[in-house]
């Protein structure tokens, strides 16, 4: 049973609260649910009446369904505590990290709007407002050489107080640093930052960026709707804008393309080309490759164990520690890979033989140069591939398009999906099949063709 309470607000705005009584609960207490209804402006005392009495008997109908719609509970509310379960459930750091920055871009936009108030438009014009945000960059300009000559030092001096990655990213490599990131660049050269940088303006957000926050505003909201907290996913109706283009890169390379990947690394130096082969033999993430140790790699068995990964924490540093899925796997390694990685180490135990040191089982099978004890670094695996591409010609690859290679030719070659999402260590089969669509429609039409190639012969 409903009771209805009319209130009047101090500048004479009417509302009625709505409770409906639901038995009672373990602790004894009666389960009571609120919902206030507004009339609309201009309505009579009996249409009043008459709407008022139609919400009331949609709410009861909503308890009685199971219905909770949450009036208090704002999105950003929502949001962390999806992000909570989901660390629960033992989500990735990067994953929650992302999650989290997904969150940050969202709030200003829709993070106070209530759950039951949210609606398509809001979100809409939530991205639109996203797409449309600029951020000004700077781009290093100045000669170092020239800089080094003047101050009397010597490049590695800057490497050394900049940090090497910070130095190769934004100083060599010019790419965009903010204007935080710059400024603390120019106080270790000593120069105002206009002499230094190049100044620009951009919006901040790329597509790709807003593609995965628009992904993740639906996904919070479709657990806000499986727990009955709202009636439909209002970022399904929702038009969701584009930012800034971003340059496309393929996402896998085809039976010909990798082959000629494999064929421009026999040219690389030993290390290079072990890399490369690695990644398009076994396809394990990078974090994987950047943890794998010499000891996991057993020449005997032709085994390569996957059992940790290296994540990138914020500030640059790295944490050595579990894989996404918390779950270690077994893959084997053929002929090829096994010349190239035994090759490499007889040429990494060198090393450390003119180092003075001892080599060990224990030691990171792709190391950092400067440092042969700690791992290197993710950014530099892509810095890596990044220049083998454009010294070879090849196209533009992430070192994530050589696991989707991987996959992608398996399951063209006839590997079923089980066996390709165990070799991926894919926690879920559903993933693989998701991910990979393209390559298994391919070979379900190959496999067609072989059945009518049969039944024609016969």
């Amino acid at each position: 049973m409903a009771s209805i309470e009319k209130r009047i607000g101090a500048t004479g705005s009417i509302s009625y609260k709505i409770t409906v009584s639901d038995g009672f609960g373990p602790d004894g207490k009666q389960r009571r649910h609120f919902r206030t209804w507004k009339p609309d402006p201009g309505m009579s005392e009996r249409q009043i009446e008459k709407e008022l009495q139609r919400a009331v008997v949609q709410f009861e109908q909503e308890i009685e369904d199971g219905f909770r719609l949450d009036e208090k509970q704002t999105f950003k509310q929502f949001a962390e505590y999806f992000i909570g379960l989901k660390a629960a459930e033992g989500a990735a750091d990067n994953t929650l990290r992302n999650h989290r920055s997904y969150l940050r871009i969202l709030e200003p936009h829709i993070g106070n709007i209530k759950l039951s108030d949210l609606k398509p438009g809001h979100i809409s014009t939530a991205f639109k407002a996203i797409s449309e945000i600029k951020a000004e960059y700077f781009i290093f300009s100045a000669d170092v050489s020239e800089l080094a000559k003047q101050d009397g030092l010597r490049i590695n001096d800057y490497v050394r107080k900049i940090g090497a990655e910070q130095y190769q990213q934004v100083v060599r490599n010019k790419r965009k640093a903010t204007r935080r990131g710059a400024e603390t660049i120019a106080k270790v050269f000593g120069k105002p930052l206009k002499n230094l940088f190049l100044s620009t303006s951009e919006k901040k957000y790329s597509e790709i960026t807003i593609k995965h926050t628009a992904s993740f505003c639906t996904q919070v909201l479709d657990y806000a709707e499986f727990e009955m907290l709202i009636k439909f996913n209002p970022a399904k109706r929702a038009k969701i804008a584009k930012g800034r283009d971003a340059p496309r890169r393929k996402k896998f390379l085809s039976e010909t393309e990798a082959l000629h990947f494999l064929c421009c690394a026999n040219k690389e130096d030993t290390r290079k080309k072990a890399l490369i082969y690695t990644l398009l033999h076994t396809g394990m993430r990078i974090g994987e490759l950047c943890a794998l140790r010499w000891s996991k790699v057993n020449f005997k068995t032709g085994q390569i164990t996957i059992d940790h990964g290296i994540t990138t924490m914020p500030g640059g540093g790295l944490k050595y520690g579990q894989t996404k899925t918390k779950e270690g796997r077994i893959i084997y390694m053929p002929l090829a890979l096994q010349e190239v990685l035994w090759e490499y180490r007889q040429e990494t135990e060198g090393l450390y033989d003119r180092l003075g040191d001892t080599f060990n089982a224990e030691t990171y099978v792709f190391y950092k140069v400067s440092n042969p004890s700690e791992p290197t670094h993710p950014a530099t695996v892509e810095q890596t591939i990044k220049h083998f591409c454009k010294r070879n010609g090849l196209p533009a690859v992430a070192a994530h398009a050589f696991r989707h290679t991987v996959a992608s030719l398996l399951i063209a070659n006839g590997a079923d999906v089980s066996s390709t999402a165990s070799i991926l260590g894919h926690r879920n089969i559903n993933t693989t099949i998701k991910t990979y669509t393209h390559a298994i429609d391919e070979a379900k039409v190959r496999a067609t063709e072989t059945l009518a190639r049969v039944l024609t012969t016969q």
